[in-house]
């Protein structure tokens, strides 16, 4: 990858790097439908959009044993967008028509959008640009929710809510890094969030 070091040997170091380190906090939107069952709980479907930004992290090193010495390798990932569509249930508790707290529980897919990554030892002068590291795909995810809810009148309340959302594996890509014993670093992809979301509503 660099003509200047040919003949060089290096040992790349790869550590795992979670999802909140490489692209930080997330943005999500979305879109929710629900029918109550009696006064106390309902059951809900809900189509979710996360985007989150490209991120850049430290990846591991390259140990370049005539040197003695490890070289730092970084990462550059493309951003983080995935759409959701999940069904659940809710608990509410308390006397209607007051604030009244929840919990809650969902299942369904994430379809998170192709991830490429650029890879660089930049005191090697070695670059891998824009390699596949994530292919498009379906993976499963669900959660647990606890918040509130706030009547403002009748039929418009807003819901304060946070919890915790699990999405599994993404599918990995190794056409670009397989070739470079690197086909092992994109074998997970799981996600682990504690959103915090606000939500306006309408009942009708």
């Amino acid at each position: 990858m660099n003509p200047a070091l040919a003949g060089v040997d290096a040992e790349l170091r790869i550590g795992s790097r979670d999802h909140g380190r490489i692209h930080d906090r997330a943005t999500i939107y979305g879109l929710e439908f629900a029918w109550g069952l009696d006064d106390s709980s309902e059951v809900f479907g809900q189509v979710l959009r996360t985007e989150a930004g490209k991120g850049r992290v430290m990846v591991g090193g390259a140990y370049v044993p005539a040197l003695a010495t490890e070289l730092p390798v970084y990462g550059t990932f493309d951003a983080y967008k995935a759409l959701s569509a999940e069904i659940g249930y809710r608990r509410y508790f308390g006397t209607p028509g007051s604030a009244r707290p929840f919990v809650g529980a969902r299942i369904g897919g994430t379809r998170v959008d192709a991830i490429r990554a650029t890879f660089e030892i930049p005191d090697g002068g070695i670059t891998i640009a824009n390699a596949p590291f994530y292919r498009s795909g379906w993976s499963a995810s669900g959660g647990v929710d606890v918040g509130v809810i706030m009547p403002v009148s009748d039929t418009f309340s807003f819901t304060l809510a946070s919890g915790l959302r699990y999405s599994s594996d993404l599918k990995d890509d190794d056409s670009a890094i397989g070739g470079l014993g690197l086909a092992s670093i994109n074998d997970t992809g799981s996600r682990l969030s504690v959103p915090v979301t606000l939500t306006a509503r309408w009942d009708f």
